[in-house]
């Protein structure tokens, strides 16, 4: 009698725990949903304050320092492209140089120098410089880009 109740017990215990372990899956399943759900709620927000601060760029005029400082900002992930075409001097006869900034590293030293630097030509941003801008977006309405066209 005493090895039946064992067996019972036993079996008893082992259908509580199984009983334990499938409300834990269940409870971890529905948790699990509602957190994807909650990240993707919040990386649709944080892609609207993206466009947000690209937005001020939207037919507007911008300084040189600015368009400057956005590249700084931007992160490779972001998958924002910036164009600058800086104006042509009359004196020189230059033409307008255009650069496109495309996934720009803000830890690469040598993208942020030739910015700078009037030797590179077509990469210096005057600081003092006016620009035009406009903002292009693809079918989801998420900016993909912004131009900036030296006055």
């Amino acid at each position: 009698m005493s090895t039946s109740k064992s067996f019972i017990k036993g079996a008893v215990e082992l259908l509580i725990v199984v009983a334990i372990c499938f409300v834990t899956v269940m409870i971890y399943n529905k948790g699990n949903a509602s957190i994807n759900s909650s990240m993707s709620d919040y990386d649709e927000i944080l892609s609207k304050f993206d466009n947000i601060n690209l937005k001020s760029f939207e037919n507007s005029t911008a300084s040189g320092s600015q368009i400057v400082d956005l590249i700084k900002s931007l992160q490779a992930d972001d998958g924002v492209t910036i164009q600058v075409t800086n104006g042509y001097s009359a004196s020189k006869k230059l033409s307008p140089q255009e650069y496109t900034y495309d996934l720009v590293n803000t830890s690469d030293s040598t993208v942020l120098a030739d910015i700078s630097n009037r030797s590179k030509g077509s990469r210096y941003i005057n600081p003092t410089a006016s620009f035009m801008s406009s903002v292009i977006y693809d079918e989801n309405e998420i900016i993909t880009s912004v131009v900036f066209i030296q006055k």
